[in-house]
């Protein structure tokens, strides 16, 4: 079984869905270099499964926080706490060994619509990606 790690900070999008902003005003534009994927999308009584990996592509830096936003609402946030080397292998560095991500947000299934999923990446230095969805 994976570990699950959820943060308590919560967010929401503004400026068309390119401004991420924390609950406590923190601001972060959200480029359009990709921030890593989502892997894995289950939806199970209640409770949203995700599992991917999560490291600024352009820049190739860690990623801090992964926030999940559906149909427009905050879901959960996850900070990557899992090695990932193929991320590693992919990005060429070690500096993102530790960009995997396993979370589980509660959820009403109302609120969940997969195509509506967005998540987004911040990285150390504050910058903000989207991370794809594999299909």
């Amino acid at each position: 079984m994976l570990p699950v790690e959820v943060e308590a900070e919560s967010f929401r999008l503004e400026d068309d869905g390119k401004m991420l902003v924390s609950a406590s005003g923190e601001a972060h534009r959200v480029a359009n270099a990709s921030f890593g994927y989502v892997e894995h999308i289950a939806l199970d009584a209640g409770a949203l499964r995700l599992i991917g990996w999560s490291a600024a592509t352009d820049t190739k830096q860690a990623v801090r926080l992964v926030a999940f936003i559906s149909n427009g609402r905050f879901a959960c946030a996850a900070s990557p706490s899992l090695e990932r080397k193929d991320v590693v292998d992919y990005l060429g560095t070690a500096d993102v060994l530790v960009s995997g991500f396993s979370t589980v947000c509660p959820i009403n299934g109302d609120d969940f619509s997969e195509d509506r999923l967005t998540a987004i990446g911040i990285s150390e230095d504050g910058a903000a990606g989207f991370l794809k969805r594999r299909k």
